[in-house]
């Protein structure tokens, strides 16, 4: 064995379910979770190696939870309201992060300092999501999406938002810029099974899209390609430009420009 292999660590490289399973019961978790040539334990590589037995995975369990306990004492807790959040984003250029609540408004925090950097009256119904723009023309905008129907273009250096986007039958669920290029373009999914894209230059919709029978809970588009995937209910559309057709999961895919 090489230096830091324990028996256990030996067995679960070679597949050995048996040896696994019988040494798990005999070494304690500080000398399960040892580290070998690979940086890796026993107990991950019995995981690797498929062992589907309860026996390998509890200890498994446990560790994840330890690990856990130790990442605890590195994150920072910010109180940001007695209601739920439902969305938050960072935004790393400023070291900060932005988090829209169901009390309708949206907090900034520095998450070096902790302190509380900007606050926006943002909806008048809860506020389901918030998007960064990274676009490097247009680097102090973010956007919020609300069950007031509404979609909200906001500046970091301002308390009021620069528009408001107005279409959408019923709440908006979720939101998503464009990054794959130079076109100034934001969608938006809702509970009325549409997504709009939207150009937030002319402040315009430039396309509904129809083809969900329930609520869009998940939106976004590609990094870098034209094509945009939305999720509901009723499965998950992914839609490319000019009409074509990329795929579909549980669903028929539509066009999007």
């Amino acid at each position: 064995m090489d230096v830091g292999e324990t028996a256990l660590y030996v067995a679960a490289e070679a597949s050995c379910e048996e040896a696994v399973s019988l040494l798990l019961l005999l070494y304690d978790l500080e000398t399960a979770t040892v580290c070998s040539r690979h940086n890796l334990d026993a107990l991950h590589v019995a995981a690797k190696q498929g062992h589907t037995g309860e026996l390998p995975f509890r200890p498994l369990l446990k560790y994840e939870e330890i690990e856990s306990s130790k990442m605890k004492a590195m994150v920072k807790s910010f109180e940001v309201s007695e209601l739920p959040v439902r969305s938050a984003k960072f935004i790393s250029r400023k070291q900060w992060v932005v988090a829209g609540a169901d009390d309708m408004f949206i907090r900034v925090y520095n998450y070096n300092t902790m302190d509380k950097v900007k606050v926006f009256e943002a909806h008048t119904d809860y506020i389901r999501c918030v998007a960064v723009n990274f676009n490097p023309k247009d680097i102090n905008t973010f956007a919020s999406g609300s069950l007031d129907r509404t979609t909200k273009i906001w500046s970091l250096g301002s308390p009021d938002p620069n528009f408001t986007l107005d279409g959408h039958q019923k709440g908006v669920n979720c939101v998503d810029y464009f990054t794959g290029g130079d076109r100034p373009y934001l969608i938006t999914g809702s509970d009325d099974s549409t997504a709009k894209v939207w150009d937030y230059q002319t402040k315009s919709c430039v396309q509904t899209l129809e083809g969900h029978t329930h609520n869009i809970s998940a939106i976004c588009f590609h990094p870098e390609l034209p094509i945009i995937i939305t999720g509901s209910e009723d499965g998950l559309h992914v839609t490319g430009v000019e009409e074509q057709k990329v795929g579909v999961a549980n669903g028929e895919a539509y066009g999007v420009f």
